[in-house]
C-alpha cells in the first residue's frame, strides 16, 4: 500500500518535490474509495478528524494518533482474517481505510518535522513518522494483505473502473517491494527500506556548514543501503525499482526525454545568449 501516502507506499503530498527525490520512496494513493471499513465499528474513525486534525494541539499528539492508526489496521488485518468481509467492494474498502489511517498521520507527521518551529512538534513528529513509517513497510510485504487484493481483482467485473485501478496500484506496489520474493529475501524488505527513510532524515536534519562531512558519509550511506534494495528486490538499481510506478517509467527514459528537450531547448538558449 504505497509514496507512499508509498499499502501502503503513492505519496500524495509530500512537503516538497525536492524530498520525493531524496527518499524515492511512495506510499500508498487514497481517496478513490470511501474510507469507511466493511461496515463495522471496529475500524470506524471521525470523518471530521482528516480536516481538523486536532491531534496536532499537542507535542505528542502525533505520537498518539500513530498509535490509534497503527491499532486500527491491525484490527483491519483481523476483519479480514475473520473471513466477514467476502466481497471485493469491502476487502478494498477495508484496504483502503487502512491506506488513509497511516497517510493521514503520516503526511502531518511529514509536514511537521520539517517545518514546525518547536522542536518538541518536530522531534515528537520525526519518531512517529518512522515507527509508522516502517509498520507500513511491514505491511507492504505482507502476504496476506496481497491475496486479498489478488482477490479483489479476481472480481473486477464487480467494480468502477476506479476501484479497479485503486486495486492495481496496491498489487504494482506491493510487487515494486519484492511481495513474490522468498520469505528469506522479503524479510529483509522493510528493515531496508526504513533504515532509508531514518538516513534520508538524517540527511535533512543536517543544515550547518561544519556538517559537510558528515552529510557526505550519509549520502554514502543511503547509496549503499538504495543498492542493497535493489539488489534484493532483482532490480538494475534503485532508480528502476522507483521509476517504474511513475509516468517516468525508467532511468533510460527518464535520459531519452532530457535529452530531447536540451535538443529542443539549447539552441534557443544559445540565441538568448548571443543577444545578452
Amino acid at each position: 500500500m504505497v509514496r507512499t501516502c508509498g499499502v501502503m507506499v503513492v505519496r500524495p503530498l509530500w512537503r516538497a518535490w525536492g524530498r520525493a527525490l531524496v527518499t524515492g520512496q511512495r506510499r500508498p494513493l487514497t481517496g478513490w474509495v470511501t474510507c469507511r471499513a466493511a461496515s463495522t465499528s471496529a475500524v470506524s474513525h471521525s470523518q471530521d478528524e482528516p480536516y481538523t486534525m486536532t491531534f496536532l494541539k499537542e507535542p505528542d499528539g502525533l505520537a498518539k494518533r500513530g498509535q490509534r492508526a497503527a491499532q486500527v489496521c491491525k484490527q483491519c488485518l483481523a476483519l479480514l482474517g475473520s473471513g466477514q468481509v467476502q466481497s471485493a467492494r469491502q476487502i478494498l474498502r477495508v484496504l483502503d481505510t487502512m491506506s488513509n489511517e497511516l497517510c493521514l498521520v503520516l503526511d502531518a507527521a511529514e509536514f511537521v518535522r520539517n517545518l514546525h518551529p518547536d522542536e518538541r512538534y518536530a522531534d515528537s513528529a520525526l519518531q512517529a513518522f518512522l515507527e509508522l513509517n516502517h509498520y507500513m513497510n511491514v505491511l507492504n510485504t505482507d502476504r496476506t494483505l496481497f491475496d486479498h487484493v489478488l482477490k479483489i481483482l479476481e472480481h473486477r467485473d464487480t467494480l468502477t473502473p476506479e476501484e479497479i485501478r485503486c486495486a492495481e496500484v496496491f498489487k504494482h506496489d506491493m510487487l515494486n517491494n519484492g511481495i513474490r520474493l522468498p520469505d528469506a529475501q522479503r524479510d529483509g524488505i522493510a528493515n531496508v527500506r526504513s533504515q532509508i527513510e531514518e538516513l534520508c532524515s538524517s540527511l535533512l536534519a543536517t543544515k550547518h556548514p561544519q556538517g559537510r562531512q558528515q552529510r557526505a558519509q550519509t549520502l554514502g550511506a543511503i547509496r549503499q543501503q538504495r543498492h542493497h534494495l535493489a539488489t534484493i528486490l532483482q532490480e538494475p538499481s534503485f532508480a528502476h525499482n522507483t521509476l517504474s510506478s511513475t509516468l517516468a517509467g525508467s532511468p533510460e527514459q527518464v535520459w531519452a526525454f532530457l535529452s530531447s528537450l536540451t535538443g529542443h531547448l539549447l539552441p534557443l538558449a544559445q540565441a538568448e545568449m548571443r543577444l545578452l
